[in-house]
């Protein structure tokens, strides 16, 4: 049983410290006033637009592989369709 004592001990120890580091940022950010520069939100909507097109150029190339892995390993359906 000392092990599950001190199992427990241990995740309500971490659990306690994450919360009082959330609680402690919260506190700051909403200490800060809120108004983001024009820069600011300039460079924000860049990386969301760059982040945007890196993903669909990567699920477009994840696309093409694997349709070309298909065509070459043969993968076709068979007219018949009875197994063999």
């Amino acid at each position: 049983m000392k092990i599950l004592t001190r199992r427990n001990a241990m995740l309500g120890w971490g659990t306690w410290k994450a919360a009082k580091g959330i609680a402690k940022y919260h506190k700051a950010k909403s200490s800060v006033p809120n108004t983001p520069s024009a820069a600011r939100k300039k460079k924000s909507k860049r990386r969301k637009l760059v982040a945007g097109t890196l993903a669909a150029i990567g699920s477009i190339a994840l696309l093409k592989r694997m349709r070309k892995h298909k065509h070459e390993t043969g993968d076709m359906p068979s007219s018949t369709g009875s197994a063999q």
